[in-house]
């Protein structure tokens, strides 16, 4: 796994460093990045007057889950009295799942799209996809995605794309979108993940995930290349991750 600067050749010793200092800060901020993910696995819901342990569990937990675990784990002691703008936190895993399909924005040139069961028909503008689609564009084509929370990816031409997970959480206004690039260049502008959610682009090399970004990645024969544009990208593989920073690429 190779990180280097979009602009610009580094040479020498000098390159020699800037590799050791970005191993260290990035073991470093992925210390970080592990205490932040801890957290953010919970949902914080602010209370509003009239709300109820029980009302809140039956409108947002999934089903088996009681609403005696959600006041266990904020350590309430009257299930009576949730005061007005206190938090309370509900574990992601206890949310509501949700199927939340993209949509296809746009379309230039002539696209494929294959549904999870099998069914293949010609990509168009409108259409919503839900998880298991696969998607093929022609060498002179592009398509736009739109998702549950405004990311979007371009997927340009010669490219094969699968949707593998595409879920909100309940009413949180969290989703979770997990695609798959077979092959070709994606762009992608993803809006800040609240919560436990995420947006993770796998490739036969890597997988490449997200909390809110403009990166882009291209999955070409046996290497895999992620370049952020703004914010932050987690690449990882094999043999470890790394987390790239903007005006930086990492090859795999």
């Amino acid at each position: 796994m190779i990180q280097t600067p979009l602009h610009g050749p580094q040479h020498g010793s000098a390159a020699r460093r800037a590799v050791r200092r970005t191993a260290q800060v990035a073991g470093l901020l992925l210390l970080l990045l592990a205490c932040i993910q801890a957290v953010a696995s919970d949902w914080a819901y602010r209370v509003r007057p009239g709300d109820t342990l029980w009302d809140l569990a039956e409108a947002h937990l999934r089903p088996g889950i009681p609403w005696q675990r959600l006041q266990a784990h904020n350590g309430i002691g009257d299930p009576y009295r949730l005061p007005p703008g206190s938090i309370l936190r509900i574990p992601a895993a206890w949310l509501r799942e949700q199927p939340a399909p993209a949509t296809v924005k746009a379309l230039r040139g002539q696209a494929t799209v294959v549904h999870a069961d099998g069914r293949s028909e010609p990509a168009a503008e409108g259409a919503r996809l839900g998880p298991g689609a696969r998607l093929r564009t022609a060498p002179d084509a592009s398509l736009s995605l739109e998702f549950a929370d405004g990311s979007r990816l371009r997927l340009h031409g010669d490219a094969e794309l699968v949707l593998d997970r595409l879920v909100r959480f309940g009413r949180s206004g969290m989703v979770d979108t997990r695609l798959r690039l077979q092959r070709g260049r994606v762009s992608n502008e993803v809006r800040p993940v609240r919560g436990a959610g995420g947006f993770v682009i796998q490739t036969p090399q890597a997988t490449s995930s997200v909390r809110g970004t403009e990166f882009r990645v291209d999955a070409g024969g046996a290497l895999t290349r992620t370049e952020v544009l703004e914010g932050g990208v987690q690449v990882g593989a094999q043999r470890g991750s790394t987390l790239a920073r903007r005006g930086f690429g990492v090859a795999v």
